[in-house]
């Protein structure tokens, strides 16, 4: 039987999945990182928190844009705002257009949404995994991948 506090599967996964980015905090920034403990690069962080969930995401940024389900950046924002009712879920990818301070090209970058207009990332200029409001940038959000399996 079903109570009114039961969890779906889906619930369970997302909690699980909000600790494991709480507990990433700090963790160090390494381009190109793989290892949590030497530094993760935000395609490797990506790869990493899944990982943590016994889910395969590529560690690869540009497969990572097409992996899972995407959904256009106007579905969630409006302008510069973020729609109150945008309909992100934790652990939705948010790939946010940016320029590279190596290269000088566009990019996009994956940050792991954690909820309450918060995502969760690996910092270059911090050099640690931080969370950061979204809302301040919402206008740079190019799309949104969701991944996270049932």
């Amino acid at each position: 039987m079903v109570g009114p506090h039961s969890m779906g599967i889906q619930d369970v996964r997302r909690e699980a999945l909000s600790r494991i980015l709480m507990n990433s905090l700090g963790l160090p920034y390494k381009y190109r990182g793989r290892d949590p403990a030497a530094g993760l690069d935000p395609a490797g962080f990506v790869w990493y928190v899944f990982g943590q969930l016994n889910q395969t995401v590529p560690d690869d940024e540009d497969e990572q844009q097409v992996f899972g389900t995407r959904f256009p950046a106007h579905q969630f924002r409006e302008g510069d705002f973020l729609k109150a009712r945008h309909g992100l879920a934790t652990g939705d990818l948010l790939f946010f257009k940016g320029k590279s301070r190596r290269t000088g090209s566009i990019v996009t970058r994956p940050m792991i949404f954690l909820g309450d207009d918060q995502a969760v990332f690996p910092s270059a200029s911090e050099n640690r995994v931080v969370r950061q409001n979204i809302r301040p940038i919402i206008r740079s959000l190019a799309f949104v991948q969701r991944v996270l399996r049932p």
